[in-house]
């Protein structure tokens, strides 16, 4: 466990901190940074791993990060800043949550066109770096309340701080549920 009192991503948790989350025992698992948050826009690097025994193609996975959109008169739009393969082959799209959940009434959907590659056993995708904004750089994020918001220690910052498993980014292989848990 870490001076903070959080677990590692396999140890125990120190004291004060929560246990880990970890991948063990699932298909699929969504880690992520923490999000950076300023002028309008959010930074977060997001890695999916293939956790099963068995390859698993990217084009049968999609995940969520679950937001509060404030501002709505200017749409919100995605940049993919880098992933290690070609970037034309992700997918994305913002949908209104309806009727709206604790922490959330958006989510932003991300997939894989069929050119993505398989993801061999116990691998990953490597991290994908994406920046979240309005067209127009408004406010559109009230990240106080944000479901899959994870707030940066000081000192860090998304480009900085360590990819952990994170449950409130949900995963889907061919549109079922397989990481996480989606917002109440």
């Amino acid at each position: 466990a870490g001076a903070s009192g959080a677990a590692g991503t396999s140890g125990a948790a120190g004291a004060g901190g929560a246990a880990a989350v970890t991948c063990t025992g699932h298909q699929l698992c969504i880690e992520a940074t923490c999000v950076t948050s300023n002028g309008g826009q959010m930074t977060v690097q997001v890695d999916v791993v293939n956790a099963s025994p068995m390859s698993l193609p990217l084009s049968n996975v999609t995940f969520r990060y679950w937001f509060t959109l404030g501002e709505t008169t200017d749409p919100p739009t995605l940049e993919i800043d880098y992933w290690m393969y070609n970037s034309s082959n992700i997918t994305w799209k913002y949908v209104p949550v309806s009727p709206a959940v604790t922490g959330a009434n958006e989510y932003l959907e991300v997939g894989f066109k069929s050119g993505a590659q398989t993801l061999p056993l116990y691998t990953d995708s490597t991290s994908i770096q994406l920046r979240m904004h309005a067209i127009g750089f408004s406010n559109m994020f009230d990240v106080g309340p944000d479901y899959s918001f994870q707030k940066c220690p000081n000192g860090q910052t998304s480009m900085t701080g360590p990819v952990n498993p994170t449950a409130t980014i949900t995963g889907y292989v061919k549109g079922v549920l397989a990481w996480g848990t989606e917002p109440q």
